[in-house]
Parts: structure tokens; sequence; C-alpha cells
């Protein structure tokens, strides 16, 4: 059990006083710059990108590469406290261009931690005011390992974005997660293809604009573990292509047409087993269970929501490899959930019964 007050370490110390230095920087320099701006605006601006170059290169060499990524963290954190109280300070007796000088100073401040030895990064957990800053900076990750964008702009502003992100990942060969929602697109992937060789996730959930002309590209990444395209616009056909060529897949995440992809390839009469081993839908039938234990025997992680076509899941003890099984919406006796325990109780190490009917004092007896 922790102590109830830890200690901070020294490294955390460290962190923690380079994310103030930082922040005293700032608004020396917001000071600085805004007099200097008075007179001569252009001086002011050349002047603003050479000292944050200089406390760029000052954390660079001066921070060691494995407590980067901690450091970027950190400094940003502070920025974002900055930012705030900046906001704070204005009025209505303010003068516009004093505040807006400030809060110019403060963005930029985010640049001072793009550096080539940032390995992750997550937009998401950044106020969108900052994510301007760090979309234009792109390029200058080129060591990044792990590129989060989380949902881009929602689907608004796709085309927008889309050179953005296509000149940001072009500079990144060691690439291995790349995560955008809503806004991916054919392009994106095809760019991700041809200059991140390395990658292995890939979460493009919810892009409309991502069709199976993404397909082949795809096949070009050999190490490709898991792709998400839930409500992409990928087809059937596609979908097929994609897991019968590509046999190194292991993770699709939620993929409701996926019992009708099994449909497809087995009219094709393709008897190739795949060695998917996590999966979740919500449109699956009784068919598509016998499909997926012929044809996906590797299954570790399985999710199924119970509809009509679905009588008995006692079928699933069948899977040697099963360790995690979600159910939604069934019988834990009708549907023979209690029959499946029985069987493969003892391989199962997580359970997860939601919306499911018929739990007693009997049915617990029998999961625990």
């Amino acid at each position: 059990m922790p102590r109830k007050h830890q200690v901070y370490t020294l490294v955390d110390l460290a962190l923690y006083s380079i994310g103030e230095f930082v922040i005293v920087f700032g608004k020396y320099l917001t000071k600085y710059i805004y007099m200097i701006s008075k007179t001569n605006p252009t001086y002011g601006h050349t002047k603003l990108q050479s000292m944050l170059e200089f406390m760029k290169h000052l954390l660079s060499y001066n921070v060691p590469q494995h407590l980067y990524d901690k450091m970027f963290r950190t400094v940003l954190t502070a920025v974002v406290n900055l930012i705030k109280e900046t906001k704070g300070t204005y009025n209505d007796y303010a003068l516009t261009t004093t505040f807006l000088s400030e809060m110019t100073v403060a963005l930029h401040l985010t640049e001072v931690v793009i550096d080539t030895h940032l390995k992750k990064i997550e937009f998401s957990s950044w106020p969108k005011i900052m994510r301007h800053i760090l979309y234009t900076k792109l390029p200058d990750m080129i060591g990044l390992e792990v590129l989060d964008l989380g949902s881009g702009s929602t689907g608004w502003r796709t085309s927008d974005i889309e050179k953005i992100i296509i000149n940001g990942v072009t500079a990144m060969p060691n690439l291995i997660c790349f995560i955008l929602c809503f806004d991916c697109t054919d392009n994106i992937i095809a760019a991700l293809t041809q200059n991140c060789k390395k990658l292995r996730k890939l979460d493009v959930t919810a892009s409309r604009s991502v069709t199976e002309r993404s397909v082949q590209p795809l096949l070009s990444c050999k190490y490709l573990k898991q792709i998400k395209l839930y409500k992409t616009s990928m087809t059937i056909s596609g979908y097929a292509n994609l897991f019968t060529k590509h046999l190194n897949i292991e993770d699709i995440g939620r993929c409701d047409e996926f019992g009708y992809v099994l449909e497809h390839i087995h009219e094709k009469d393709i008897t190739t087993s795949f060695y998917i081993r996590i999966f979740e839908s919500r449109n699956f039938n009784m068919e598509h269970l016998y499909l997926l234990i012929d044809m996906c025997p590797y299954i570790t992680s399985l999710c199924i929501l119970c509809d009509d076509g679905i009588m008995d899941f006692t079928i699933l003890t069948a899977l040697n490899y099963l360790k995690e099984l979600k159910l939604l919406s069934c019988d834990f006796y009708i549907h023979g959930i209690k029959t499946l325990l029985e069987i493969k109780g003892t391989t199962i190490r997580s359970l997860h019964l939601e919306h499911v009917d018929g739990i007693d004092l009997n049915a617990l007896i029998s999961i625990t």
C-alpha cells in the first residue's frame, strides 16, 4: 500500500522546475517582444522566433532523451496554465493589442518542446487553442512513434487538415501508431503506408473518407497488427481482400460487418485460417459464429451482442485460445452461458456480462 504522502522524486522536481522556468521565460519574453513590436513589428516577430529557437535548443541539449516525453507534458501543462492566467487578465479596460501580444507569446511557447526527441503526442490532451501550433509543427516531430490526433475536427474540416497531416507523417519514418477519427482519408493512409513502414496500429474510426482504395496501400505495411475501420466507407469486399491478404492483422476492434465478411470469404471457397485475435461485433448471427469458429480459431478476446439469430453460445467452447469474453443482451441459461462457463470457465480470465437476464444465485455460483 503506498504511503499517504508520497515524496516527489528528484526527476519530478526537476521537470516541474523546467516548466516553471519556461513560464518565467515566457513572461519576460511577452514584455520584451511587446516593447519591440511597438516600433518595429517585423523585428519583433523575428526576435520572438529566435528566442523561442534558443529555448528549444536549450531544452533539447540538456534534457535526457528518455525524459523528453515527460518534460514535454510538464512544460505544456505549465503553458496551459499560463494561457488561462493570461485570459483571466483581460477585461473591458485592458488594451486589446497588449492582450493579443501576450496570448501570441503564450501560445508560441508550445514550440519550445517540439523536437526530434519527442516519441508520443496526444492532441486531445491539450486545448484546441494550442492544437493549431501542434499541427503546424508536425513535420518537426521526425522521431515520433505514437501520433494520436484524436477526433481531429470531428469531420468538419477534413479537406483542410489533410495536407497538414500528410506533410507531417511524411517526415515520421519511426511511426508505429497512428490515430485519427472522423478526418482520415485514403490520401492520408497512402502517405502513411509509403513513409511509415514500421506502422503497427491504425485507428481511423468514423472516417467516412476511408474507402476500399486504402486496402492495397495497407497491404504494404507488413508489421500492421491492429486496425480499426469501424464506421468508415470500407466495403465488405474491401474487408475480405484486406483480411485474406494481410495475415498479420490480429486486432480489428469493432467491426459489425465482420460476419458478412466471413460469409463473403466462405463463398469464394477460401480455406485460409486468419490470425485475428481480438474483435467486437453488434451484428452477428448463428451462421456467423460457425464461420468464426472455423476461420478464426485463434480468437482470444471476443465481444458479441446477442440478437434473435443466436440461440446457443456453447459453440464458443471450440475457441481454444479464448481468454476474454464480453456478452451483451442475452439470457444466462437460455443462451447456454452456464454450460459455456462449465466447460471453458478455467481458461477465461475476463468475463463481462451486460444486460444479461437470468442472473440469480445459482448463476453467480457458476461464474465464481
